[in-house]
């Protein structure tokens, strides 16, 4: 069973998207915005997941998302081993234009990353997603089509 994370708000397309695939998937969990709070959130997660898959939105994205393979933590690197290549197929698959990176950001989604990392030893990873202003309709079902 996998756990999809996304961050709290009514309006907040990572939310939507986390409490979509969580009807089929797995289960959600929806983190406070505040880096103290996404601490607490994800320490606080007593069930045993496969791996956790973390939205974030990033404003400039356009009906495309991006796969993030490191986060920064401290004054260290933590890196994924979710197969972000076979994930980034899947997406694409699903008509999701899809970039991967390698360069940390340096925000909320970083830390709650970061921990996620840490709590799910590896088997975790992050997909910054457009707002729900820069995804067309269809969007969310796609991403549940790369799930499937």
């Amino acid at each position: 069973m996998n756990i999809f994370m996304g961050f709290k708000g009514k309006n907040n397309n990572s939310s939507i998207i986390a409490q979509a695939l969580a009807e089929n998937y797995g289960h959600c969990l929806l983190l406070t915005n505040s880096f103290c709070g996404v601490q607490k959130d994800i320490e606080e997660i007593a069930e045993v997941y496969q791996a956790a898959f973390l939205f974030g939105i990033d404003k400039t994205l356009r009906n495309e998302i991006r796969i993030e393979t490191i986060a920064q933590k401290n004054s260290g690197k933590c890196r994924t081993k979710i197969d972000f290549q076979k994930l980034s197929s899947r997406f694409k698959a699903a008509g999701i234009l899809c970039t991967i990176s390698s360069s940390p950001t340096f925000y909320l989604c970083n830390e709650a990353y970061g921990y996620a990392l840490q709590k799910f030893k590896g088997n975790a990873i992050l997909i910054h997603i457009p707002t729900i202003k820069n995804a067309d309709g269809n969007f969310v079902e796609n991403i549940k089509k790369a799930f499937a």
